[in-house]
């Protein structure tokens, strides 16, 4: 799927209080064919509130590499901290389009939860449920969330 449709097809899913002021935007730089460079960010009323890009994450990875952690220590560590490689996080936006919502804030990526949380099928209930959860989530998150 093109990312002008992906972008539509999510931001057609925000809640009404969100629509217009919350918008996912992806940029790609090829530096040759076979290394490209990408970021996904994410605005609230024209405020970066989210960002992960390809370089982010690859130096996060590094970091935590030379500071002895195995591959999928560094791994498990820079996807908490919210960053993925634009690939990866284009793979988890798409998915999470068949994703129910039970599902999307249950899943281990930041960007997906919080995505859950803008999504205008997570009502009232469920969000004020997630009241004591939100405190000890990633930043962007909990500006979603008091948002809504």
């Amino acid at each position: 799927m093109q990312w002008s449709k992906l972008k539509q097809r999510l931001e057609d899913r925000f809640a009404d209080c969100l629509k217009g002021r919350l918008h996912i935007y992806e940029t790609r730089q090829r530096m040759s064919h076979h290394h490209r460079l990408g970021e996904i960010w994410i605005t609230l009323d024209k405020k970066r509130i989210y960002s992960t890009s390809d370089f982010k994450a690859w130096q996060l990875m590094q970091t935590h590499l030379k500071s002895g952690d195995t591959y999928e220590d560094a791994f498990e560590k820079v996807a908490s901290e919210g960053l993925a490689p634009v690939h990866q996080s284009n793979e988890m936006l798409f998915d999470s389009l068949s994703m129910s919502i039970d599902d999307m804030l249950a899943s281990e990526a930041v960007l997906i939860r919080g995505l859950a949380i803008s999504d205008a099928r997570c009502g009232r209930r469920r969000l004020l449920a997630l009241n004591e959860r939100i405190k000890t989530e990633h930043d962007f998150i909990k500006l979603v969330f008091e948002q809504r």
